[in-house]
């Protein structure tokens, strides 16, 4: 017997075929279990399910049995949501607020604060606010607040996603030692399973069932960039400063993009990567230097491409959708484009004859699964045709399925009238695509 036991556990949601299919496994104390598969294949659901979300908290129809050998304070789950889990203002109170919501005595929470912080590299962000934070810082953050409350099991959808390998690697240890140490039962969510470490127990949800033979990954399609014979610039950024309030991290940038080129910011966690796409965007203003924008010499008419020369993809996609339907969410940014019928009905068929999306263009974008939230995103964004694209983590949370969609999207400005510039941790996508390194 495991430490949580599943037997002839199947689990549906209102006019859904069954999400898991009578599904029999033990999770075994002192193990670590990394789950993948498609989209809408239910890992999420699987967790939440370990976590008693499913079906307290999400309605859904479920047979068969559960059986958990501890208590249910001694579960945390980590969603994919990252800004969600954000409690605290700063660094400092969002580490603690578990324990605070405990009643653990404050003597013990201000020593586990101190132990914790030290542990996973927070000593110098405790003061720092959780929305000036890196996606990797936070995701850093997330965690460490969960194995504050040292559970016996850790339900972690989508981890390391924006975590970069050398935080990576730090983490893999922490959890080694602490699973050898307290038996901890960790179950994890991940795209990059070939990443993570070999003690790992690696499963594949298929069809409701788990498997420990995963499918071959298919490589994913090159992106070849055009020949820049002119050099003609896009963007220049001249001893651009940024700097935290009180003095806790400095940036001065000083970059050129040129017209048709994809451009590649790598860096670690915290190198300044977010910040700078920020401050092109005018989201925080700089303290000194100055950004200057250049229109490609162009036949096409202005009117061809998006009103917003510089568009940005944020890493969280909750405050990008606005209408109740995939369908009615793309139609809506092509009006916004100012198309005509015929041209959106074109541009539709295409879209569909890309993404292979006839079966969710009725589903509301929220109830996507987070990857093809990501994915639609995106093409919202493609769609509008901005100048300069600017990409955020564009494949975390993707499964390999979508980043080969989102490479054949980008193929579309794979010419000399277009910059495409972002960031990643994800090996597979950054060496899809020929591009310009610029390191932080």
């Amino acid at each position: 017997m495991g430490l949580i036991n599943l037997s002839d556990f199947s689990l549906s949601y209102s006019n859904k075929s069954c999400v898991l299919n009578s599904l029999n496994y033990s999770f075994k104390k002192n193990h670590v279990y990394s789950i993948e598969g498609d989209s809408q294949c239910g890992k999420t659901s699987l967790l939440r399910v370990l976590a008693g979300l499913v079906p307290h908290y999400y309605e859904a129809n479920i047979q068969g049995n559960i059986s958990i050998e501890c208590t249910w304070d001694e579960i945390v789950y980590i969603s994919s949501d990252t800004e969600l889990q954000l409690l605290g203002t700063t660094v400092e109170e969002d580490l603690c607020f578990s324990l605070q919501a405990l009643s653990v005595p404050s003597q013990l929470i201000r020593q586990k604060c101190e132990v914790y912080a030290q542990l996973f590299q927070l000593n110098s962000l405790l003061k720092r606010e959780c929305s000036t934070l890196s996606g990797g810082e936070k995701q850093r953050l997330i965690l460490a607040s969960a194995m504050i409350r040292e559970p016996k099991v850790l339900l972690w959808d989508n981890a390391f996603e924006q975590i970069d390998p050398l935080n990576k690697e730090m983490i893999l240890k922490i959890i080694n030692e602490y699973r050898l140490k307290n038996s901890l039962l960790l179950v994890l969510t991940n795209q990059n399973q070939n990443k993570l470490s070999r003690e790992f127990i690696k499963l594949h949800l298929n069809k409701g069932k788990l498997v420990q033979e995963s499918p071959p990954i298919s490589p994913l399609p090159n992106i070849c960039t055009i020949n820049r014979y002119d050099k003609d610039v896009a963007l220049t950024i001249t001893d651009l400063v940024y700097e935290y309030p009180n003095n806790e991290k400095k940036f001065v940038y000083n970059l050129v993009f040129y017209w048709g080129e994809y451009i590649y910011l790598s860096g670690c966690n915290g190198s300044g990567k977010t910040t700078l796409f920020k401050l092109i965007m005018n989201l925080i203003l700089a303290e000194e230097g100055h950004i200057l924008f250049n229109y490609p010499i162009s036949n096409k008419k202005k009117e061809e491409f998006s009103r917003a020369p510089i568009l940005l993809k944020i890493q969280d996609n909750h405050h990008l959708f606005y209408k109740n339907t995939v369908k009615k969410e793309i139609l809506y940014t092509m009006k916004r484009m100012k198309l005509g019928k015929n041209k959106r009905d074109e541009n539709m068929k295409s879209v569909l004859d890309c993404l292979q999306w006839e079966g969710i263009l009725d589903r509301h974008p929220l109830s996507l699964s987070v990857s093809n939230q990501q994915l639609l995103s995106l093409l919202l964004l493609i769609l509008q045709k901005p100048r300069i694209l600017l990409m955020d983590e564009p494949t975390r949370c993707m499964n390999n399925v979508d980043k080969a969609k989102l490479m054949l999207l980008l193929k579309y400005r794979n010419c000399k009238n277009y910059v495409t510039c972002f960031t990643s941790h994800d090996e597979s996508f950054v060496s899809s695509i020929e591009s310009r390194a610029i390191n932080l």
